[in-house]
């Protein structure tokens, strides 16, 4: 696994966060693990590609992330270990 990155835009949109796992780029709300909550596919990066934020967007530590979101990036890391 090549990492995990975090992207926080302080709320501008509905799907404030996005979680970079290896080149897979996802969106995620605040209650992303709940019903009518955002936890979606976004792209994928192409190897040579790199993530730029937007201009809202700052990087955040997996801490900082809310605990329905903390649970959700979780399930989808076990769904990539299993």
């Amino acid at each position: 696994m090549k990492g995990i990155r975090f992207f926080d835009n302080g709320g501008v949109t509905f799907d404030r966060y996005t979680v970079i796992i290896d080149n897979d780029i996802l969106t995620m709300s605040s209650n992303a693990n709940c019903p009518d909550g955002v936890d979606q596919y976004s792209n994928t990066l192409k190897d040579e590609e790199r993530y730029i934020p937007d201009k809202d967007e700052k990087e955040v530590t997996f801490e900082s992330l809310s605990t329905s979101t903390k649970m959700a990036v979780l399930k989808r890391l076990m769904e990539l270990t299993f």
